[in-house]
This record gives structure tokens, C-alpha cells and sequence, in this order.
């Protein structure tokens, strides 16, 4: 696979200054199974093409981000899948722990708003889901194997968590 996993893909964009708007999101993402690369190149292809002044899954935001080799210590397959997967109340915690604790920039950075996982089902379909820092509630999406290129974007879209932070 090219070198396409980078440590950050943001947007940079000129964005209007909304008072009370936090910049971002800012996400984690984790993707597992046959069709892991597939599903990262695309999201970083997503990230990365270049967008309106300040539109991101077609809304209104300010420099998203989205870490996908430089996670939080600790923030590992094996807790993704007991956490977000598995609906282990305990892991999901933890990782909402590990992502409010996760500085983008040393100092006083911002945190993380949620991690993004992805898993292959089987030969026929792929799921994404999220969890957010301020709720234990995992959104899901199920996608074709045979059209993730196409679908992955809408699907992520759907289940971005909210912004908590001010």
C-alpha cells in the first residue's frame, strides 16, 4: 500500500469565525479487517480533496481533523473491538478517557471528539461505527464490500459524533 496513512489529515481551509463554533471535529479513526486499506485510502482521500470554504460532510465546520497513525496510547484494535464493537460498557469508557486526554499539539491543544472504527462483516458487507466522548451511545452504518469507495463518505458522515468541546 502507498504511503497513504498519514499522522493527521485535516482540511485547510479559510473559515469564517463563528462565535461560540469549536474548530473540528476532531477524530480518531480505526480500521480493521480485508478491507481496512481500502476503507482508510478513501477516507483520507476525503480529507485531504480539496472542499467549499468551510464545508465539511455538508455542514458548516472549521478544520477538521482526523488521526489516523498517531492515536492515543493505549487506543488499540483490541479495545476498539471490545468497547465499540462488542458494546463493552467498561472499554468504551476507557476509550472516551484515552481520546479526552489525547492533546492534538503539546500544551493546552485540544482533545479528540470520538474515534471512528471500521471492520469488514463478511464478503458481502463493512461497518463503521463511532463513539463520542460525551455519550456512551455507538452509531452505526453498514456498507457494500463491492461500493465502500463510493459509500464510505455518506456512511462516515451519518455517524459523526457531536462537538462537546467549547
Amino acid at each position: 500500500m502507498k504511503s497513504f496513512l498519514w499522522t493527521f489529515v485535516g482540511l485547510a481551509f479559510c473559515a469564517p469565525i463563528v462565535a461560540g463554533m469549536p474548530n473540528g471535529p476532531y477524530l480518531a479513526w480505526m480500521a480493521t479487517g480485508p478491507n481496512g486499506n481500502i476503507a482508510t485510502s478513501a477516507i483520507s482521500a476525503y480529507f485531504l480533496k480539496p472542499k467549499g470554504k468551510d464545508e465539511f460532510c455538508g455542514e458548516i465546520s472549521r478544520s477538521p481533523v482526523l488521526v489516523i497513525k498517531a492515536l492515543p496510547k493505549g487506543l488499540d484494535a483490541s479495545l476498539v473491538e471490545n468497547g465499540v464493537w462488542n458494546g463493552d460498557r467498561q472499554a468504551a469508557s476507557n476509550i472516551q478517557t484515552l481520546l479526552k486526554d489525547y492533546k492534538l499539539e503539546p500544551g493546552p491543544g485540544e482533545n479528540l471528539d470520538g474515534v471512528i472504527a471500521f471492520r469488514t462483516i463478511d464478503s458481502e458487507w463493512s461497518e463503521l461505527a463511532s463513539l463520542g466522548v460525551g455519550s456512551l451511545k455507538i452509531r452505526r452504518q453498514r456498507i457494500r464490500n463491492s461500493r465502500i469507495s463510493e459509500d464510505l463518505v455518506a456512511g462516515f458522515c451519518t455517524i459523526i459524533p457531536p462537538i462537546l468541546r467549547k
